[in-house]
C-alpha cells in the first residue's frame, strides 16, 4: 500500500507481513521495517477494498499459476518439466510463460499501461531479491 504515492508529501510505504491484507502491517522505509498497530483490521487498505483484493488475487491464481500436487495439472506439470523449467510446489502455468520478458535473469511480466514509475518505487521497498534494469 503507498500513501500520498501521487501526492506532493512523501510517499509512506506499508506492506502486509503475511501476504494477508487482514493480518499485520508494516512500514517500510530506508531504515527498515515496523509494525503498525493503528490501523484497523483491514491495515491501511480500506475495508471495501478487501473483498476485491482477494476477488484479484484468486483470479489471478487460477489464470496464471497452478499447484504441482494438484492431480488436475498433472499435465502443466509435465510440459514445464518437458521444457527443461524446475517445478515447485507453485507454478505459472506454461500457456503464460510466452508473455513474460525473458531477456534478463529474472522473467517479468508488466501489465499494459502499468505506471512503471510505481514498480522502480516499490523495487526500493522490495522484499525479494529484485531490482529492475
Amino acid at each position: 500500500m503507498l500513501e500520498n504515492y501521487y501526492s506532493k508529501r512523501n510517499t509512506v510505504c506499508y506492506r502486509s507481513a503475511e501476504d494477508d491484507v487482514r493480518g499485520e502491517w508494516l512500514q517500510v522505509s530506508a531504515r527498515g521495517e515496523s509494525p503498525v498497530a493503528s490501523f484497523p483490521r483491514s491495515g491501511p487498505v480500506p475495508e471495501p477494498l478487501c473483498q476485491e483484493l482477494a476477488h484479484m488475487q484468486d483470479a489471478f491464481i487460477r489464470e496464471w499459476l497452478f499447484y504441482r500436487d494438484d492431480p488436475v495439472h498433472a499435465e502443466e506439470d509435465a510440459e514445464l518439466r518437458e521444457r527443461e523449467l524446475p517445478t515447485t510446489g507453485l507454478n505459472i502455468r506454461p500457456k503464460k510463460l510466452n508473455k513474460l520478458q525473458t531477456d534478463a535473469p529474472v522473467w517479468t511480466y508488466t501489465s499494459p499501461g502499468a505506471d512503471l514509475n510505481v514498480i522502480s518505487f516499490l523495487a526500493q521497498h522490495w522484499t525479494l531479491d529484485y531490482t529492475p534494469e
